[in-house]
């Protein structure tokens, strides 16, 4: 079949109108791979989805496997300001807290895990959009001295180890700085990038470096990364490099974690009324989550230096 597809902004996202996702068959989520490669990101409007559905969905685009983010059996979890949840499924984020810019698991040795998608399921009325940037577009914008100058620079991607009960609060607003962290003596996971990388799908080159997760470059100081991430955000984040999502109940959104990168900004409490926002999330990748963070230990996990 020939999708119906509109542009959301003029260099990534389509919203895909007349599919019926819940019966969508295998040439179907076939030509939606392709879409999504191509498009980074894929808008539906009111699928009428369930949780199981959203997981065909994401199996069926054949980039990955359903991750199993939580410590619950289902390969879905929640996004929420408020720890009442519908149904079954765990969460994965139950924080009101601003979360800057950055890609899902980017901290870990393999990168960025492939793809997410989440689902409107309670919205506020206000809002709080979703923000997304196109990686791949930004790679494209840097002028040529830039790009020759990050050639050969890798940064360190570090996320702060928080400890049992903690959560977001700790890192997620301001940058995972192995040098100043949260609580003195904290490790990290954390591990060592390029600046620009492949796409493992499309083989695009992709700007890596995330305003959470890339404490600094290998081998400067943390000022001297600075005035770098500085002028490369200048590039990444400009307003028409951005998608800003406005959530309704029954959206779904499905992007590609590597060739994106998303934010939020600080959103209520769940118990304010009108404001609770309840996204259900289903990630996906070709790495399962034991592999990326093994059970002997935290993942690699990065004592604090003083550099």
């Amino acid at each position: 079949m020939t999708l119906d597809l509109v542009p959301v902004t003029a260099t990534f996202g389509v919203e895909v109108s007349g599919l019926d996702l819940r019966s969508a068959n295998a040439a179907d989520f076939e030509a939606l791979r392709d879409a999504l490669l191509q498009h980074r990101l894929l808008l539906f409007r009111s699928p009428s989805l369930d949780s199981e559905e959203q997981v065909r969905v994401m199996e069926s685009l054949r980039v990955g496997e359903p991750l199993h983010e939580t410590a619950q059996a289902p390969a879905w979890g929640w996004v929420t300001n408020t720890g009442e949840l519908p149904d079954d499924g765990g969460i994965v984020d139950a924080s009101p807290t601003e979360l800057l810019w950055h890609a899902d698991y980017e901290f870990t040795e393999f990168g960025p895990i492939q793809a997410i998608s989440l689902y409107g399921h309670e919205v506020p009325e206000a809002s709080y959009p979703t923000m997304l940037s196109n990686n791949v577009e930004a790679v494209k914008r840097l002028p040529a001295d830039l790009r020759e100058k990050v050639r050969t620079l890798k940064v360190l991607k570090a996320k702060e180890h928080t400890g049992p009960g903690e959560g977001y609060d700790d890192f997620a607003n301001h940058r995972n700085r192995v040098s100043a962290p949260a609580q003195e003596g904290n490790l990290f996971h954390g591990s060592e990038h390029d600046i620009i990388e492949t796409h493992p799908i499309t083989g695009e080159p992709w700007l890596t470096v995330s305003q959470m997760m890339t404490s600094h470059v290998v081998g400067w100081t943390d000022e001297e990364s600075d005035v770098l991430f500085a002028e490369l955000d200048e590039i990444a984040y400009d307003p028409s490099n951005v998608y800003e999502h406005d959530w309704r109940v029954g959206d779904l959104i499905v992007w590609d974690n590597i060739a994106l990168r998303h934010r939020r900004g600080t959103t209520p409490k769940g118990s304010t009324p009108g404001g609770r926002r309840v996204l259900r999330r289903v990630a996906v990748d070709s790495i399962d989550m034991l592999t990326r963070f093994p059970v002997a230990r935290p993942a690699e996990s990065l004592q604090v230096v003083d550099r």
